[in-house]
């Protein structure tokens, strides 16, 4: 995005949308269907630089109703990417998604990764990927809770 913009998308009931409103207080810049426009499954969202272009890219992860999608967009609405279920075709629980450095350390650049998390309907697994490559790279995974449990997890980057 161009930088001071608030991302924001519907939740499920009607067709799923996502708003780009200015952050100077002018009102919705734009919106765009993320997924199908007859899809009213509702959507989470985020916003960074995951690619490495520095600038930031919008972020959507499918609330319920399909296969857990991941979607990747820039500032108008195109997609960047392919999308990808990062949970498999069978988890149609909420895809919730955030950001972190998670590996300054060793990477060249601060770069940002995506994080996404059963959010519901599933055993609360979260995994931690690399989007700067033709192919979303794994970086991490795991199940946060004992197997039995099928609460989902949200999540959110901390560095």
């Amino acid at each position: 995005t161009a930088g001071d913009e608030v991302i924001v998308v519907t939740r499920s009931g009607d067709s799923t949308v996502c708003g780009i409103l200015s952050g100077t207080g002018s009102g919705l810049q734009s919106e765009f269907y993320p997924f199908k426009k007859s899809f009213t499954g509702g959507a989470n969202v985020t916003a960074e630089d995951v690619t490495g272009d520095g600038v930031a890219e919008i972020i959507i992860g499918t609330e319920s109703g399909r296969a857990g999608t991941v979607r990747v967009f820039d500032a108008t609405g195109q997609k960047i990417m392919a999308g990808f279920k990062p949970f498999g075709e069978s988890f149609t629980g909420s895809v919730d998604v955030a950001v972190t450095q998670w590996d300054t350390m060793k990477d060249d650049i601060n770069e940002y990764e995506l994080m996404v998390s059963q959010a519901s309907g599933g055993q609360a697994w979260v995994k931690v990927y690399r989007l700067s490559g033709a192919v979303p790279e794994i970086v991490f995974e795991k199940r946060v809770y004992e197997a039995d449990y099928i609460g989902g997890a949200r999540i959110a980057g901390y560095r």
